[in-house]
C-alpha cells in the first residue's frame, strides 16, 4: 500500500454502509488485523474508501505478490511480535507540533517506536523493499535511540539517564547524597525515641506511643494526637533535599527540553518510518488474509478488452467461516455483457452470487485478495447494492416501504458521476408484478445505456426474457421429488435440519442459459422446509 491509499478516505466511497454491509466488506476485515496501533485503526476504515487509482492498485498488488511469495511463518510471527508493540506516536507529534517539550511517557513511547522498528529492519532483512538495520536510515535509528537514552544493553525502557548530561549526574549524585544523610539522621532519632518512650513511628513519620500519657521530649511535638520530630539538623538537612531536588527538577528540564529539540530535527524522518511500517503491516495483513482465505492475487484493468468479471473457484469467505469450507461449492461464472440476468430458484443462491460478485469487485479494486482462486475483474467506480437483504434504515420509521425504499437508493445514485456496478436483488418485486417487471426492465437498460454494469436476479419472466441482457442460472434442485422425499425423512430420522438438508440437494453452480422459463420450485423449497400443502 501506498502513501496514496491513505488518503483515498477523503474521496467519493467505493461503497455506500449498506453495501459494505451486504456485501460483507466489514466482516471480511476482521477476519485477519494488522498488528501494530496506527496500521489497525486504519485496516477498519478501508471500507469507506474510495477505490485506489488503477496505477497505484497494479503497484501495490505486484509487491503483494512478491512479499507473499517471500514471507515464511517463522519471520511473519517474529514481525508479528514486533508489530504488534509499535506505538502510534500519535501523541507525540500533537506535542512536537504545538511546540511543547515531551514528557518522560513522549520518550518512551518513541523508544519502543525506535526498538521495535530497529527490529522490525532486522527481521525483514529487506522485505518488502524495507531499508536494511545498517543502512543510513537504521543507523540513524540507532543514533537517536542512543541519544535519547544511552545504554548498554539496549531495550524498551526509557529514563532520563545519568549519563545523558555530567550537570544531570552531579545534581542527582548531591540529591542523593543528601537524602542518604536525612534517612540515617531520621533513622537515629526513631530508634532513641522508640527506645526510650516504647510505641512506633507511622507511614507519615508520626510517633504513636504505647498509650496517651503525655511526653515531655524537646525531640518530639504534639501533632494531632500523634508527635512529630523536632530536630534542627534534620530540618536543615531536608531544607537542603528540596533545593538539591528543584536543582535535579531543572535539570531535567532541560536535558527534556534539549532532547524535545533534537527529536523535532528528526520528526519529517520518524513520521516517514511510521508510514513505512505502516504500510508493510497493512501488506503482512493482506498476505494473512490471503493464506486464511485460500484465495488468489487479482487481476484488474480498466479497458474494455475481456469480460467484465470472470471468476474460477471463488467461495463466500463468511460461509466459508459459519459453515466449514467443505459445506461450501465453489462458484465459477463470467460476466461478459454489461447487462446480466441471473435465473434461480428460491435460496438457490443467487443473492449469494451478487454478494460474491461485489465483494471481489471490491477487494481486487482495493488490492486485496480474492476469495477465490482466479479472477479479473474491469474496473468500475462504485458497487451499489439494492435489496431485500439490506440493514434496517431510518426510512422505515419515516413509513416507506420496501418499493420505497427500493427506490430511494435508486434516487441516492441515479446520477452520480462514474461508472457504476449495480447489484439488484429482485427489483420492482415489491409493487405489483405486472408493472415490477417492468419497471426493473427499463431501470436495468436505462443503467446500461449509461455505462454502468448491471448484475440483476430475479423471478420476472419479462426481464429474463429481455433482449440484450446475458443470461445466467443458478442449477437449483438436482434431484427429483421421490430422491428429495427420502431425503427429507432420513434427515428426520437423524435429527438433521431442513436447511442442511436443502443446502446439500441445491446445486449452486451457475450456467449461461439461452431463454427459457424462470425456474419453478417454490413449492418443492416450501415443503423442503416443512410446509407441505399438499
Amino acid at each position: 500500500m501506498t502513501s496514496n491509499q491513505t488518503s483515498t478516505i477523503k474521496g467519493p466511497r467505493a461503497v455506500d454502509a449498506i453495501s459494505r454491509q451486504v456485501l460483507g466488506i466489514d466482516a471480511l476485515l476482521k477476519l485477519v488485523e494488522p498488528r501494530s496501533e496506527a496500521a489497525a485503526e486504519l485496516w477498519g476504515d478501508l471500507g469507506q474508501m474510495s477505490f485506489l487509482p488503477p496505477d497505484i492498485r497494479k503497484e501495490e498488488l505486484e509487491r503483494l505478490r512478491r512479499l507473499d511469495g517471500a514471507l515464511d511463518a517463522p519471520r511473519a510471527h517474529a514481525l508479528d511480535e514486533h508489530l504488534a508493540g509499535l506505538p502510534s506516536l500519535k501523541r507525540t507529534f500533537r506535542r512536537l507540533e504545538a511546540d511543547e517539550v515531551l514528557r518522560d511517557a513522549d520518550f518512551f513511547e518513541l523508544k519502543r517506536f525506535l526498538f521495535h522498528g530497529l527490529s522490525i529492519l532486522r527481521i525483514a532483512d529487506g522485505l518488502d523493499s524495507l531499508p536494511s538495520a545498517d543502512s543510513e536510515l537504521g543507523e540513524l535509528l540507532q543514533v537517536i535511540m542512543e541519544t535519547i537514552h544511552p545504554e548498554q544493553r539496549v531495550s524498551t525502557r526509557f529514563h532520563l539517564a545519568d549519563e545523558l548530561d555530567s550537570a544531570l549526574h552531579h545534581s542527582r549524585e548531591q540529591m542523593r547524597s543528601v537524602r542518604k544523610r536525612y534517612k540515617v539522621r531520621r533513622q537515629m532519632l526513631e530508634k532513641s525515641i522508640i527506645s526510650d518512650h516504647k510505641g512506633s513511628f507511622d507511614i507519615r513519620g508520626r510517633f504513636r506511643p504505647v498509650d496517651d500519657e503525655p511526653i515531655d521530649d524537646m525531640r518530639l511535638q504534639r501533632d494531632d494526637g500523634l508527635y512529630r520530630i523536632v530536630d534542627a539538623e534534620m530540618e536543615a538537612l531536608a531544607d537542603e533535599l528540596d533545593a538539591a531536588r528543584q536543582t535535579v527538577s531543572e535539570e531535567e528540564t532541560r536535558q527534556r527540553q534539549r532532547l524535545t529539540a533534537f527529536v523535532k530535527q528528526h520528526a519529517p524522518t520518524l513520521n516517514e518510518l511510521k508510514q513505512l511500517w505502516l504500510r508493510f503491516d497493512l501488506r503482512l495483513a493482506k498476505v494473512e488474509l490471503r493464506r486464511h482465505l485460500q484465495g488468489c492475487w487479482p487481476k484488474t484493468r480498466e479497458d474494455d478488452d475481456g469480460p467484465p468479471l470472470s471468476i474460477r473457484g471463488g467461495r463466500d469467505p463468511l460461509l466459508s467461516t459459519s459453515l466449514g469450507s467443505d459445506q461450501v461449492q465453489p462458484i465459477d461464472v463470467e460476466l461478459n455483457q454489461a447487462g446480466t440476468v441471473v435465473l434461480g430458484p428460491n435460496m438457490g443462491g443467487k443473492s449469494a452470487l451478487l454478494r460474491l460478485i461485489g465483494l471481489i469487485q471490491w477487494c481486487a479494486q482495493m488490492a486485496f485478495p480474492v476469495p477465490a482462486d482466479e479472477c479479473a475483474v474491469l474496473g468500475v467506480d462504485r458497487v451499489v447494492y439494492i435489496g431485500s437483504e439490506e440493514p434496517g434504515r431510518s426510512d422505515v420509521t419515516e413509513g416507506l416501504s420496501s418499493f420505497g425504499r427500493e427506490v430511494r437508493r435508486f434516487v441516492d445514485y441515479w446520477d452520480v458521476h462514474g461508472r457504476t456496478l449495480w447489484l439488484l436483488d429482485e427489483p420492482g418485486r415489491g409493487t405489483h408484478p405486472e408493472e415490477g417487471a417492468q419497471l426493473a426492465e427499463e431501470i436495468c437498460r436505462r443503467r446500461v445505456s449509461s455505462g454502468d454494469r448491471v448484475v440483476a436476479a430475479t423471478h420476472f419472466p419479462q426481464l429474463a426474457d429481455a433482449d440484450g441482457f446475458a443470461l445466467l442460472s443458478i442449477a437449483g434442485l438436482a434431484i427429483d421429488d421421490a430422491e428429495l422425499e427420502r431425503r427429507l425423512a432420513r434427515a428426520s430420522d437423524v435429527g438433521e435440519s431442513l436447511e442442511a438438508v436443502l443446502r446439500r440437494c441445491m446445486d449452486y453452480r451457475v450456467v449461461e442459459v439461452d431463454g427459457g422459463d424462470v425456474p419453478r420450485d417454490a413449492r418443492r423449497v416450501a415443503r423442503a422446509l416443512g410446509l407441505d400443502l399438499s
